[in-house]
Formats: structure tokens, sequence, C-alpha cells
């Protein structure tokens, strides 16, 4: 994971995030679309029940070396 430097957290809020051409898409209502470089991420926390992930996005994390943290309705790693 050399040059990961991203620590994402969507505990709050609403989120959809999705992979296009080695990118982490993510998209939020009434805000403008925002990519980060998956070799730049270093971990993701997804910690809110508004926020979804697509299976391709979940995959290019992981082949970039990224951990993803999964929360429960407490906000505790489950």
């Amino acid at each position: 994971m050399p040059g990961a430097e991203h620590v994402l957290d969507f505990s709050q809020g609403c989120a959809h995030l999705h992979f296009r051409y080695r990118q982490l898409i993510i998209d939020r209502p009434d805000l403008p679309e925002v990519s980060v470089p998956m070799e730049e991420t270093a971990v993701v926390v997804l910690g809110g029940r508004e926020v979804t992930c697509t299976q391709a996005a979940l995959d290019g994390l992981m082949q970039a070396g990224a951990a993803v943290i999964v929360c429960d309705a407490a906000h505790l790693p489950s």
C-alpha cells in the first residue's frame, strides 16, 4: 500500500460508492461526484446505514490493499 494516504469515513449521511477506471467514485445527494484513486486509499470506514457500496468498489479497494471497516448501528466495528 505504498503511497496510500486517504482515510475515508462514511459514518454519517448518505453516500453511494462505486468503481470506475481504478477510481473510487463517491456519490452524495446534492453534492458533486468525487473520485479518489484506489491506490491512494488506505482505509474506508462504512459506518452509516445509508451508505451503499458496489462489489466492484470493494474488490478494487482490496486489490489496492486498502482496509475496509464495517460498523454496526452503535458505530463499532462488526
